[in-house]
């Protein structure tokens, strides 16, 4: 769960990457959700509606991933968000 700002999903693992496989999340309020390896963003800015989601699965493969030495941030622009990841270190 995260609250309007900028939160970290995973800490930054020296020499390492964070790969994310796949994402499921909800927000209480319209906002637009952004993936973000430390503060730059690493997917489209989503616009998501009060009480609506997204997901996605990349069955095995990465969707996105961190640079080297960065940690794996998420940033919403309103409300609050809820959901899970599945990511690998890399």
């Amino acid at each position: 769960s995260a609250a309007a700002a900028t939160q970290t999903l995973r800490a930054a693992l020296a020499g390492k990457q964070i790969e994310v496989l796949s994402y499921a999340f909800v927000c209480d309020a319209a906002s637009t959700v952004t993936f973000k390896s430390n503060s730059t963003s690493i997917s489209g800015g989503m616009s998501i509606a009060a009480n609506g989601g997204v997901s996605a699965d990349g069955e095995g493969q990465g969707l996105m991933i961190t640079a080297v030495g960065e940690a794996l941030t998420i940033t919403n622009s309103a409300g609050n968000i809820a959901g899970h990841i599945t990511y690998r270190i890399v």
